[in-house]
């Protein structure tokens, strides 16, 4: 009696009965694969038939093709993984290659402000080594970029040829630079002046870059326009732990936008504000951005004094027609209302002050900036021959009232 599948001899009722009998007494091991046993030369293959009668085997061959690939029957004559070991005087971890390791016993438990102390020694020193050791993985990155950047200036300055190839050679290398998240620093260049200068423009190509950015928006989020200390701060803050630009050349990169025509321009008030603004940015549309908003202000009724619990308007805490003069607002309102900031705000409105196209009213709550509805009066002076003609009219009246006339 065999089997249909594997072939192999079945035993028969009195064969069970007798090996369930044996199994009760004696547990033999269950059989393995004698593959170690096998050399080279034998002729005969070893072989393992498995049968699944109730499903499994894909699961059983998913993880059999898992072991193989990770190769575990290595792992049987492996030594065994070595135990660490902290030492007090000396926070790295030690490591014992012992064949036999015999775990040391815990230390002893110390309670109370003593053991409190201790924890906290303990604590700072697996700080001050983790700190230890990503400041020197820190320095080895800002190395590994420094070498990178001076690679690719010595490549540019061997392939220039002293013509017009190289602006674009210069071109290139700053575009793979910037595509790398690294900026050419003044130390990476030779010294003299040609040097410095190729700092100062390659600085201002890369800041012009970096504000033209879709994807970092940083003029967009500033509404335009941003002072040129916000930007220097926001720029160092980006530049991922190179080397930080000095304001006095921030500056120098920042004025040669116009020498470059790069799509910025550097913009100075008449209090000395430095703002970068793109260049298709015009104080006429500013003015004109101005005036919009102001005039969609005559159809929001200002702050009420009176409403109802239903939300009912009953009495306006204003004395003006604020739908013909709309309101006055603040550089607070105006910051926030185009994303600048409250000294850009307060610049740019003084500066539409200056064109006639907005007053000020300075009261109690500060200085607000209305629309100037004076520029539409018209005063009508009457001429010189006029008013010589209504005195002589008026001494007229008079003569004749007295009787003289």
């Amino acid at each position: 009696m065999s089997c249909e599948i594997c072939g192999a001899k079945l035993s028969g009722p009195a064969d069970r009965r007798s090996q369930i009998i044996e199994s009760a007494t004696t547990r033999p091991e269950s059989p393995g694969p004698s593959l170690p046993n096998a050399t080279l030369g034998d002729g005969t293959p070893e072989s393992i038939k498995l049968s699944f009668r109730a499903g499994g085997d894909k699961i059983f061959h998913e993880r059999l093709k898992g072991a193989l690939v990770q190769r575990k029957w290595l792992l049987q004559n492996a030594p065994p993984i070595p135990r660490s070991h902290m030492n007090e005087a000396n926070p790295i971890s030690t490591y014992s290659l012992t064949d036999g390791y015999t775990p040391t016993p815990p230390p002893p438990k110390v309670v109370g402000i003593a053991g409190l102390e201790r924890r906290g020694a303990e604590l700072r020193k697996n700080n001050e080594f983790v700190i230890g050791s990503a400041f020197e993985d820190l320095e080895a990155l800002m190395t590994s970029a420094k070498e990178v950047i001076a690679m690719a200036e010595r490549f540019r300055s061997q392939n220039s040829n002293g013509d017009g190839d190289n602006d674009a050679n210069s071109a290139e290398a700053a575009s793979l630079l910037s595509d790398m998240g690294l900026v050419t620093t003044k130390d990476m260049l030779s010294g003299g002046s040609g040097a410095d200068r190729t700092y100062i423009a390659e600085l201002s190509r890369n800041l012009a870059e970096f504000l033209t950015d879709d994807k970092r928006g940083v003029l967009r989020r500033e509404g335009g326009i941003m002072s040129l200390v916000d930007l220097w701060a926001v720029f160092n803050r980006t530049r991922n732990g190179i080397e930080l630009v000095s304001p006095m050349d921030f500056e120098r990169a920042a004025t040669m936008w116009d020498t470059l025509r790069l799509p910025i321009r550097l913009r100075r008030f008449r209090s000395g504000l430095l703002v970068v603004q793109g260049r298709d940015r015009t104080d006429d549309k500013t003015v004109a951005s101005l005036l919009s908003w102001l005039k969609d202000l005559h159809s929001i009724p200002p702050a009420m004094s009176n409403i109802s619990e239903f939300g009912a308007v009953t009495g306006p805490s204003v004395t003006w027609d604020w739908q013909m003069f709309g309101r006055g607002v603040t550089a607070q309102e105006t910051a926030e209302r185009f994303g600048w900031s409250v000294g850009v705000a307060t610049e740019e409105l003084e500066m539409a002050e200056e064109r006639g196209a907005l007053c000020r009213e300075q009261g109690l709550d500060g200085v607000r900036f209305w629309e100037n509805f004076f520029a539409e009066i018209e005063v009508k002076v009457p001429k010189t021959k006029t008013v010589q003609q209504l005195e002589q009219a008026e001494l007229e009246k008079r003569l004749r009232e007295s009787g003289l006339l």
